[in-house]
C-alpha cells in the first residue's frame, strides 16, 4: 500500500526513527505539494494528477536503493534518504485525487443522469 505514510520509506533507509527538524520539513514539504496538486486537478485534465505522483514513486525508491547499487554514493546515503522522503511526500499528498477523481467522477455521472432525465421528462 503506497503513500499510507512517509514513515514506510524512513524505515527503508535503515533507520526507525526521524529527528524534529526533519519531521517539520517533511510536513512543509507535504504541504506545498498538496498547494500544488489542489490547482493542477482543477485546472488541467486529470491524467496529470493521477501519473505524475507515479514519477515521484519512482523516484522515491531510486534514490533509496542507489547507495545500494553503487559503493561510491554510499557516504551520500543520508542525503539521498531525505531526498527519497521528499520525493515520497509529494506523491503522497495526491493521495487525496486518487480518492476524489475516483467516487467524484463516478457521483458527478449519477447527478447528472438523474438531473437530465428529470429534466426532460418535464418536457415529454
Amino acid at each position: 500500500m503506497l503513500s499510507a505514510t512517509s514513515f514506510q520509506i524512513t524505515l527503508l533507509t535503515g533507520r526507525n526513527w526521524q529527528d524534529d527538524v526533519g519531521l517539520y520539513v517533511l510536513g512543509g514539504v507535504f504541504l506545498a505539494a498538496t498547494a500544488v496538486w489542489y490547482p493542477m486537478f482543477r485546472l488541467k485534465p486529470s491524467v496529470y494528477v493521477l501519473s505524475l505522483p507515479w514519477i515521484f514513486f519512482g523516484l522515491a525508491f531510486l534514490l533509496i536503493g542507489a547507495p545500494s547499487v553503487h559503493p561510491s554514493l554510499a557516504p551520500a546515503h543520508r542525503t539521498l534518504a531525505n531526498a527519497a522522503t521528499w520525493c515520497y511526500a509529494v506523491a503522497s499528498a495526491a493521495g487525496f485525487l486518487f480518492f476524489g477523481l475516483n467516487f467524484g467522477e463516478e457521483a458527478v455521472c449519477f447527478y447528472v443522469t438523474d438531473h437530465l432525465s428529470a429534466v426532460f421528462s418535464n418536457f415529454l
